[in-house]
């Protein structure tokens, strides 16, 4: 009887130690990605992952919607597309007044006026420039719309510059769109 118990506990204690996960190798990854590579639709420009970037020549910012209707797809992404953007252009703009702050002191870059402003400038741009580009597929029905919404650095520097009121600023802007 006491090996009994004793076999019964060792069987739980064995069963309770083992791993749930399937084993995968690394042929069955490949057909997966493969699969994944065959089935899917979206144009090579859009990741996902990735609402929005910077480089030194542009600001991008990235949507997709699906709706049964074209318009309201197109509108959709369109507009998810310019937000990502404005988001973008105002990670940028952060960027630069914190490294201030960093570099000069709180005052004035720290202060909530000059953030509050800063803020409202971008929120405020035209964006009417900017580039849209669409890829629209229609499957099972609905429609699927991808956009890129780009516009140049240059663009975006002069016309905060414009808006901005402090000129060390403004001037750092322009020296971070030469990079």
């Amino acid at each position: 009887m006491k090996y009994l118990f004793l076999l019964i506990i060792s069987g739980f204690l064995i069963t309770s130690c083992t791993s749930t996960q399937t084993v995968t190798t690394d042929q069955d990854t490949e057909v997966e990605e493969e699969e994944a590579e065959t089935n899917r639709f979206a144009p090579e420009w859009y990741n996902e992952e990735e609402k929005s970037v910077s480089d030194s020549l542009s600001f991008s910012g990235y949507a997709y919607a699906i709706a049964d209707a074209e318009d309201r797809a197109l509108k959709q992404s369109e507009r998810v597309a310019l937000s990502n953007l404005r988001f973008e252009i105002d990670r940028f703009v952060e960027s630069v007044r914190a490294d201030l702050e960093e570099k000069n002191g709180s005052n004035p870059f720290g202060t909530q006026q000059l953030i509050m402003n800063v803020r409202n400038a971008v929120q405020n741009l035209n964006l009417s420039e900017t580039e849209l580009d669409y890829d629209i597929q229609q499957r099972n029905g609905f429609y699927h719309v991808f956009t890129n919404a780009e516009i140049s650095r240059e663009k975006v520097v002069n016309m905060l510059t414009g808006v901005i009121s402090n000129s060390t600023l403004s001037a750092s802007l322009e020296d971070e769109q030469v990079l």
